[in-house]
């Protein structure tokens, strides 16, 4: 016991060394957790925003190619009322022939 007394000083100064060794080695392992997580977070956070970035791109495109897109709305609808038009003429004259189709049987007595 004696030579615990007559050496404090030394015994104090390793065990202050000791702690500080453990307390840096926690410290290092806490920024090697830090890392590791940073890392894991920079990947997903990478793909994500490559992911953001392509969609950007694809609305990018589908606003660029509206104007076209209207042309051929405006062009389909065009072409629409002039069927619509046509198909109107033809059930007029299909009205008119099955008028003149039918008309001798009101004299046959149907």
């Amino acid at each position: 016991m004696q030579w615990i007394w007559d050496n404090a000083v030394l015994l104090a100064f390793l065990v202050g060394l000791v702690a500080a060794l453990a307390g840096l080695a926690l410290l290092g392992l806490r920024a090697w957790g830090a890392w590791k997580a940073l890392r894991g977070a920079t990947r997903s956070l990478g793909a994500a925003g490559q992911a953001l970035s392509a969609d950007a791109a694809r609305v990018s495109a589908a606003v660029s190619a509206l104007p076209e897109r209207q042309a051929e709305i405006q062009a389909a609808v065009e072409l629409l009322r002039v069927r619509a038009q046509a198909l109107g003429v033809l059930a007029r004259h299909v009205v008119v022939a099955q008028r003149i189709m039918l008309g001798p049987l009101r004299y046959m007595g149907r």
